[in-house]
């Protein structure tokens, strides 16, 4: 009953969604990532995609991340699970956030770029808004739904059930068979 990508902020606002990055962006927590229009982080930040490691599907997150950043740095990221670690720096390297300040700078640039942003044009820096969430949004929209498609169907299989157990165990997960 969960419906795709409605907790993302930029699906509802036509004003820019910058995300600061603060500690660690792990799984879901992609998704805000790859919805921003602006993103930093702090230089303490890291990121890391478990989705896999739980017997999950990364989905929408990794395909708007692709679309955005480096696809092998993204692929890297999904497909090696928790013990995948890409820190702030290197992911400014990759494009996935646009800058890198110290961690007890980070709300206070957060709250300068919005400022810089609030005393523009509005009607300009919404009509230049969406030419750059189309740009992004229209290449990848059909496989938007295909991708929660296969996250949703991936909860009913044993994997999804198996992933959580084994970390709650602190055991190697033993995965069903591939079909």
């Amino acid at each position: 009953g969960i419906a795709p990508l409605n907790f993302c902020p930029s699906r509802h606002v036509e004003v820019p969604v910058i995300v600061a990055i603060n500690g660690m962006c792990v799984g879901g927590a992609l998704n805000f990532l790859a919805d921003a229009d602006i993103a930093i982080a702090a230089d303490t930040a890291w990121f890391s995609d478990p989705h896999v490691t739980m017997g999950q599907v990364s989905g929408p997150e990794v395909l708007q991340l692709a679309a955005k950043a480096s696809f092998k740095a993204v692929a890297q990221l999904a497909l090696s699970g928790a013990p995948h670690r890409i820190t702030a720096q290197r992911a400014l390297e990759l494009q996935l956030v646009s800058e890198v300040v110290a961690a007890e700078e980070l709300a206070a640039r957060a709250d300068e770029i919005a400022a810089m942003i609030a005393a523009q044009s509005p009607t300009a820096v919404r009509a230049t808004l969406s030419i750059l969430r189309r740009r992004v949004r229209e290449p990848i929209a059909a496989e938007l739904q295909n991708a929660w498609d296969l996250v949703v169907a991936q909860w009913e299989h044993p994997d999804a059930m198996e992933g959580p157990a084994a970390f709650a165990a602190k055991r190697p997960a033993e995965w069903a068979a591939v079909s």
